[in-house]
Protein backbone atom coordinates (compact mmCIF):
# COMPACT_ATOMS: atom_id res chain seq x y z
CA UNK A 1 0.00 0.00 0.00
CA UNK A 2 1.53 3.32 -1.02
CA UNK A 3 -0.61 5.40 1.36
CA UNK A 4 -0.13 5.36 5.11
CA UNK A 5 -3.81 4.60 5.52
CA UNK A 6 -7.26 5.34 4.28
CA UNK A 7 -10.90 5.45 5.28
CA UNK A 8 -13.52 4.38 2.77
CA UNK A 9 -17.14 3.45 2.61
CA UNK A 10 -19.00 1.40 0.09
CA UNK A 11 -22.58 0.14 0.08
CA UNK A 12 -23.17 1.31 3.62
CA UNK A 13 -20.08 -0.36 5.08
CA UNK A 14 -17.09 1.54 6.45
CA UNK A 15 -13.44 0.49 6.22
CA UNK A 16 -10.15 1.73 7.62
CA UNK A 17 -6.89 0.30 6.28
CA UNK A 18 -3.49 1.02 7.79
CA UNK A 19 -0.13 0.38 6.09
CA UNK A 20 1.96 -2.30 7.74
CA UNK A 21 5.52 -1.68 8.88
CA UNK A 22 5.25 1.93 10.04
CA UNK A 23 6.77 2.87 13.41
CA UNK A 24 4.35 2.36 16.32
CA UNK A 25 3.57 6.01 17.01
CA UNK A 26 3.01 6.79 13.34
CA UNK A 27 0.66 3.80 13.11
CA UNK A 28 -1.35 5.12 16.06
CA UNK A 29 -1.50 8.58 14.55
CA UNK A 30 -2.72 7.28 11.18
CA UNK A 31 -5.31 5.06 12.90
CA UNK A 32 -6.75 7.99 14.85
CA UNK A 33 -6.57 10.24 11.77
CA UNK A 34 -8.65 7.77 9.76
CA UNK A 35 -11.04 7.26 12.69
CA UNK A 36 -11.47 11.04 12.69
CA UNK A 37 -12.55 10.88 9.05
CA UNK A 38 -15.06 8.17 9.92
CA UNK A 39 -16.52 10.12 12.85
CA UNK A 40 -16.57 13.55 11.21
CA UNK A 41 -16.67 12.98 7.45
CA UNK A 42 -18.60 9.78 6.82
CA UNK A 43 -20.30 10.14 3.44
CA UNK A 44 -24.07 9.91 3.27
CA UNK A 45 -24.40 6.62 1.40
CA UNK A 46 -21.90 7.42 -1.35
CA UNK A 47 -18.81 5.37 -2.09
CA UNK A 48 -15.83 7.44 -1.08
CA UNK A 49 -12.26 7.07 0.18
CA UNK A 50 -9.99 9.34 2.24
CA UNK A 51 -6.26 8.62 1.90
CA UNK A 52 -3.86 9.65 4.66
CA UNK A 53 -1.34 12.23 3.47
CA UNK A 54 -2.67 12.36 -0.11
CA UNK A 55 -5.56 14.82 0.08
CA UNK A 56 -3.49 17.97 0.55
CA UNK A 57 -4.20 20.72 3.04
CA UNK A 58 -7.98 20.56 3.10
CA UNK A 59 -10.32 21.36 5.96
CA UNK A 60 -11.20 17.67 6.32
CA UNK A 61 -7.52 16.70 6.55
CA UNK A 62 -6.83 19.40 9.17
CA UNK A 63 -9.84 18.20 11.19
CA UNK A 64 -8.75 14.55 11.01
CA UNK A 65 -5.22 15.56 12.05
CA UNK A 66 -6.57 17.63 14.96
CA UNK A 67 -8.67 14.65 16.09
CA UNK A 68 -5.60 12.40 16.05
CA UNK A 69 -3.41 14.90 17.92
CA UNK A 70 -6.06 15.37 20.61
CA UNK A 71 -6.79 11.65 20.92
CA UNK A 72 -3.12 10.80 21.39
CA UNK A 73 -2.37 13.70 23.74
CA UNK A 74 -5.50 14.81 25.64
CA UNK A 75 -5.74 18.36 26.89
CA UNK A 76 -5.45 17.43 30.58
CA UNK A 77 -2.11 15.70 29.96
CA UNK A 78 -0.94 18.56 27.76
CA UNK A 79 -1.89 21.05 30.48
CA UNK A 80 -0.35 19.20 33.42
CA UNK A 81 3.09 18.27 32.07
CA UNK A 82 5.87 20.41 30.68
CA UNK A 83 6.96 19.94 27.07
CA UNK A 84 10.21 18.45 28.38
CA UNK A 85 8.29 15.89 30.49
CA UNK A 86 6.05 15.00 27.56
CA UNK A 87 9.05 14.27 25.35
CA UNK A 88 11.56 12.82 27.83
CA UNK A 89 9.29 11.04 30.31
CA UNK A 90 6.12 10.25 28.34
CA UNK A 91 7.96 9.56 25.08
CA UNK A 92 6.06 11.83 22.71
CA UNK A 93 8.07 12.74 19.61
CA UNK A 94 9.04 16.42 19.58
CA UNK A 95 7.51 16.90 16.09
CA UNK A 96 4.21 15.56 17.41
CA UNK A 97 4.25 17.81 20.46
CA UNK A 98 4.87 20.90 18.30
CA UNK A 99 1.91 20.05 16.07
CA UNK A 100 -0.29 19.21 19.08
CA UNK A 101 0.52 22.62 20.59
CA UNK A 102 -0.40 24.24 17.26
CA UNK A 103 -3.82 22.55 17.44
CA UNK A 104 -4.25 23.91 20.96
CA UNK A 105 -3.22 27.41 19.88
CA UNK A 106 -5.54 27.37 16.88
CA UNK A 107 -8.64 25.68 18.32
CA UNK A 108 -8.21 25.83 22.10
CA UNK A 109 -8.60 22.07 22.42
Amino acid sequence: MSNRGYYSSSKGKHYIAIKEGMPGFQTLFVMFHELGHYLMHAPGGLSEAKFSGKQGDTREEREADAFAYCALLPLDLLSNLTPQELVEVEGYPAWFLMRRLAVYDRYGI
